[in-house]
């Protein structure tokens, strides 16, 4: 299989459009104070854990994510050593990890955080990875688990960095919908008679005037509005804040619930870090002999005469030039 070849800019990446339909969403089921999305760009081997890290993007915008990345590469050489004394793991080392097919110090630190509040309340919540054992978070399990979980000293894990890894850099841009109007109609995605499934900004405005004409097109009737119920009628029921239920029971989808992005590479080209091991026992003696042979002018030839001399003296029986002065003058006699 050819590996596509990646290409920068807007056209050549992904563009989606996204719709959150608060009007669905049931009654208990939200933790936090703000309206919008989560963004999260990483590894696809990693769990992407959207709450701790990533971005948020806001209903109602266009937005541009532009993504740069760095690469770290390990020689396998290092294989050899242990991962304690490398410092890092290889993606395929992941001894220990029983969620995970794959190493990564993310994932490391995520099964040692979810191993270590497991343990503590009894369960695991419904969207987070579960072991073979152990129950699903009722709601108030739930939300101590949550409260450990932001609490949780990671520091406590004994988890080494990748000996190869990519990291992205991510850049965000965006802009408010401008409104629909004869300057932009059938020219932008929002602005067109047959906008697909997502809302037309002009359907409001357009239905109401075809309204008071008494006259509605069946393509204008047909066309989805982006003006949407805020309860269902089962929510409405159960609403505790009644004042609630009396006015502002509609809301603008475009405007609270969908949301323009446009992922792309910023660049064709990535940075490569390098890990190696900077010197080995082969090294190490070059370096050693080169450092002899330039400063005291000994080389392995130097070495070998002074082995042969050594071992020629000890094993050469002795000569009538080791004996005694007056031996060799009889010898002469």
């Amino acid at each position: 299989i050819d590996t596509p070849k990646l290409e920068p800019g807007i056209s050549e990446g992904l563009s989606i459009i996204i719709d959150k339909h608060s009007d669905l969403d049931s009654l208990g089921s939200i933790d936090s104070d703000w309206e919008g999305f989560h963004l999260y760009v990483g590894h696809s081997q990693e769990f992407p854990a959207v709450k701790e890290s990533g971005m948020i993007l806001q209903p109602g915008y266009e937005h541009y994510v532009e993504v740069t990345a760095s690469s770290t590469v390990t020689d396998e050489d290092l294989r050899s050593e242990s991962p304690e004394k490398r410092k890092c793991r290889f993606e395929d080392e992941n001894e220990g990890l029983h969620t995970f097919k794959s190493y990564s110090k993310y994932n490391c630190l995520f099964e040692c955080a979810m191993d270590t509040i497991q343990a503590d309340v009894g369960c695991t919540p419904w969207y987070l990875p579960h072991k073979d054992v152990g129950s699903t978070c009722n709601p108030w399990d739930y939300l101590k688990f949550t409260d450990q979980l932001d609490k949780f000293n990671f520091t406590q894990c004994n988890c080494l960095t990748d000996c190869s890894n990519m990291e992205y850099q991510v850049s965000l841009s965006s802009a408010k919908y401008r409104r629909c109007d004869s300057r932009n109609f059938e020219l932008t995605d929002l602005c067109r008679s047959n906008p697909g499934s997502v809302s037309a900004i002009w359907a409001d405005h357009v239905q109401d005037m075809y309204s008071e004409l008494k006259y509605n097109p069946g393509y204008i009737g047909e066309t989805k509005r982006p003006t949407r119920d805020y309860y269902s009628a089962d929510n409405l029921k159960k609403e505790i804040f009644t004042p609630y239920t009396q006015t502002d029971l509609q809301y603008n989808a475009l405007d609270r619930d969908i949301a323009i992005v446009h992922v792309f590479a910023g660049s064709p080209t990535t940075i490569v870090y390098s890990r190696s091991d900077e010197m080995n026992v082969y090294s190490l003696i070059a370096s050693i002999g080169g450092y002899l042979a330039l400063f005291l002018g000994f080389s392995m030839i130097s070495l070998l005469e002074i082995i042969y001399w050594f071992l020629y003296r000890v094993l050469t029986p002795t000569r009538w030039f080791d004996k005694p002065e007056s031996e060799v003058k009889q010898a002469w006699e």
